[in-house]
């Protein structure tokens, strides 16, 4: 994801939302599910839940807003707030999806063989 930082404030920033590093937080969150019975399938999510109360809408607010405000480094006293094009992720996963989507019938596929 493109970012480019706001320029510089004078004051510092709040306090941390998280008390995990940011993308292990995320990264932390995402569960995959995949169905075997009559109709095979994958599905990929944020599990919500898994993610610190405070920052549970960080995915919504970059995608909507194009604004992503964290630490500098792990500095707890310097934020900074950084730019994305606004709906940047929803446009990856839609162009994504024809892709991600012969993959996992690719995969189904071979265990179906395997399995026969």
């Amino acid at each position: 994801m493109p970012l480019r930082a706001e320029p510089r404030r004078t004051r510092p920033g709040g306090p941390s939302p998280t008390t995990r590093p940011f993308r292990q937080m995320l990264a932390g969150g995402v569960r995959i599910s995949v169905r075997t019975t009559s109709n095979p399938g994958a599905r990929v999510w944020v599990d919500r839940s898994l993610i610190e109360p405070k920052a549970r809408n960080v995915l919504n607010q970059i995608d909507n807003t194009g604004r992503l405000r964290h630490q500098v480094f792990g500095n707890r006293r310097r934020w900074v707030n950084q730019r994305a094009p606004a709906n940047w992720w929803s446009r990856r996963v839609q162009a994504g999806t024809p892709r991600m989507r012969a993959e996992i019938e690719r995969v189904l596929g071979d265990v179906r063989r395997d399995l026969q």
